[in-house]
């Protein structure tokens, strides 16, 4: 069970296996998507078509509840899939439900770890399979993998890298528990951290309020989804790129002080932001150097956190 890109690593891998069968795939309805919303499969659902796997996309997975379990499976591989599965589905497969996390258990559990391990600055993250409950990310962890989290990461580089690790380390997990040799370890839940849903605050950055560390974090971490955003002499701007620079900032937190050979350079709480690339409102996105020139904009300047009804 799979739907975004995250999943056709893992998907693509159990396919080659000699030793491993896959039964069914089940992935999210085809939905509108691109500029003329044409209904589009998921990267899983394409995936599986181009491999001759088996496909069902129901809208509701209760609906194949009873085909799920008419399987016999030896386990529900989920990777992704963004369904919450039943206790009658879980218990549809000898091993249940297995599941490849986007991050180390328990310290984020829930619907964004990728995104939030990157805004709380952590230094190390992983993947982890990890056996499904009724409550959410709470099982045993059977197999992990850590990695450190490095300066270029940002949320789509750090899940494409965490995607290709999580693969093999499903098809480990199916082969040992296929022996009974794997090592289970029980989450203690006083260590847990939720990552909550993202939403569009997550992305209004307050250069006023925040240092150049946590601007960064935050670009890194919400550029791409949600988007990050402030406002740039009236106007909303969407930053794409940017980076911490090395000068401790004499200038009020959130002035815009003017430009280097880079972009935009923002005085924050610490250091001063450089944001290099950017995306005016309802233009394509540029160098942050050329939009400045381009915008004429008189410095210093304010760099103004949006707000929810602004946007």
């Amino acid at each position: 069970m799979g739907t975004s890109s995250f999943a056709v690593p893992t998907l693509r891998l159990l396919a080659e296996a000699v030793d491993i069968e896959i039964l069914l795939v089940i992935s999210q309805p085809n939905r509108p998507a691109g500029r003329g919303m044409r209904l589009t499969p998921t990267p899983v659902s394409a995936a599986a078509a181009d491999l001759g796997l088996s496909l069902e996309t129901p809208e509701r997975l209760k609906l194949i509840a009873d085909q799920i379990i008419a399987l016999h499976a030896d386990a529900l591989v989920v990777v992704s899939y963004g369904q919450i599965l039943s206790t009658k589905v879980l218990n549809a497969a000898q091993h249940g439900g297995i599941n490849l996390h986007a991050s180390l258990l328990p310290r984020w559990r829930g619907a964004a770890p990728i995104h939030r391990a990157l805004a709380a600055g952590d230094t190390h993250t992983g993947v982890a399979t990890m056996r499904m409950e009724k409550s959410l990310d709470t099982g045993a962890v059977l197999i992990e993998s850590i990695i450190e989290i490095m300066p270029h990461h940002d949320a789509e580089t750090l899940e494409e890298e965490l995607s290709i690790i999580g693969a093999p380390l499903m098809l480990q997990t199916l082969r040992d528990l296929r022996d009974s040799s794997i090592d289970e370890r029980i989450q203690c839940n006083d260590d847990a951290c939720y990552a909550h849903m993202l939403t569009r605050e997550d992305g209004f950055i307050d250069f006023a309020a925040t240092t150049s560390s946590q601007v960064d974090r935050q670009v890194r971490a919400y550029s791409k989804r949600p988007g990050t955003t402030v406002v740039v002499g009236g106007k909303m701007v969407k930053i794409h790129g940017g980076y911490p620079t090395t000068e401790t900032s004499t200038s009020p937190a959130g002035t815009i002080t003017g430009t280097c050979t880079d972009g935009l350079v923002i005085a924050t709480l610490s250091k001063g932001y450089v944001i290099t690339s950017l995306q005016p409102a309802g233009k394509p996105t540029m160098q942050a150097l050329a939009y400045a020139n381009g915008a004429r904009l008189n410095y210093p300047l304010v760099a103004i956190k949006p707000t929810a009804s602004a946007t």
